[in-house]
């Protein structure tokens, strides 16, 4: 079973949102636990989901301004 901050970690990881020191330390769980590698394969294909479901918006004017 697969603790509340382990499966913080694995969200966090799936996101990409780990900082590089802690997405390694993570990385030697996940070389060990096979159910949190499947946590995360699942973790990650949600997000792709969520991902390709968002509309594309036009920045406003004033956002392409300040930006450029």
């Amino acid at each position: 079973m697969i603790d509340g901050g382990m499966q913080e970690q694995a969200a966090a990881y799936a996101l990409g949102a780990l900082d590089p020191e802690h997405a390694r330390e993570f990385e030697v769980s996940l070389r060990i636990d096979p159910a949190l590698r499947a946590l995360v394969r699942e973790l990650r294909s949600v997000t792709e989901a969520l991902a390709g479901t968002a509309p594309a918006l036009e920045p406003s004017a004033a956002v392409k301004a300040r930006l450029l």
